[in-house]
């Protein structure tokens, strides 16, 4: 009983299901030489203003405008014959010239010989805002970090033209050397990257010295003092150093 009971409202369950849904629903005949629309649902109607008969009286094409890069409409049945079913978006043009635009899934289905087309059209004006508002982000976080990388680079042009700069890594492996370090050194930028920093170390300087200056900046604090370096030619040179551990 209870079965025979569903059955006997299974259309009326399906048809409330439908018409409480959020999404636009649209059931198309595509005949040969006109597509006639034989459904809308109540969201249709409320949403576009448009009744069934006002809806086939303009057309599809008269409130149905193409999305970014989807095509018209006439092109869009042409491949959704050939494919069966796709997703394509388009802008939805109310009654009082709301635009909504449109996510739809269609499908083609065929049923006693007729041909037909099922649209559910989903609002994605929420996507469509934050896309929007996430490019807008973008395009502002781009254009800061460009200034930040800008003012870095100028930062590292003042330092290359009055300071002798090395980078090293924490086993003191050196990873940037400036044309000033090269010139004093004597070394070619070649010979010193991936070299330890200790090829310039002069070996008058006491290991006390070192020592103090790694436990500084394992420490994570800045060491300050002089140094006596040796050139490649074994020449010494002293320098006054900051070294910042990054």
């Amino acid at each position: 009983m209870q079965i025979k009971d569903f059955k006997d409202n299974r259309e009326f369950l399906l048809s409330s299901i439908l018409n409480k849904s959020e999404d636009l629903l649209f059931i198309l005949e595509i005949q040969e030489n006109k597509n006639c629309v034989k459904y809308i649902n109540e969201t249709v109607s409320k949403k576009l203003k448009y009744t069934l008969d006002e809806i086939n009286e303009i057309g599809i094409e008269g409130f149905r405008k193409p999305l970014g890069d989807a095509k018209e409409f006439f092109e869009h049945i042409g491949e959704l014959k050939e494919k069966k079913s796709l997703t394509d978006y388009a802008i939805l043009v109310s009654k009082d010239k709301e635009e909504i635009p449109v996510e739809v899934n269609a499908k083609i289905i065929e049923k006693n010989g007729i041909t037909y087309n099922v649209a559910v059209a989903r609002d994605i004006t929420h996507r469509i805002n934050y896309e929007k508002e996430l490019h807008n982000d973008i395009v502002k976080k781009t254009k800061e970090l460009n200034q930040s990388i800008s003012t870095l680079r100028g930062y590292q042009e003042a330092i290359d033209e009055n300071s002798i700069l090395t980078i090293s890594n924490p086993k003191g492996i050196i990873t940037y050397a400036n044309d000033n370090f090269c010139k004093l050194s004597g070394y070619g930028r070649e010979e010193i990257l991936g070299k330890p920093h200790s090829i310039v170390r002069h070996e008058d300087t006491p290991s006390e010295l070192f020592k103090d200056l790694w436990q500084t900046i394992t420490s994570k604090k800045v060491w300050r003092g002089k140094l006596k370096n040796k050139k490649k030619n074994s020449d010494s040179y002293i320098v006054d150093v900051v070294i910042v551990p990054i």
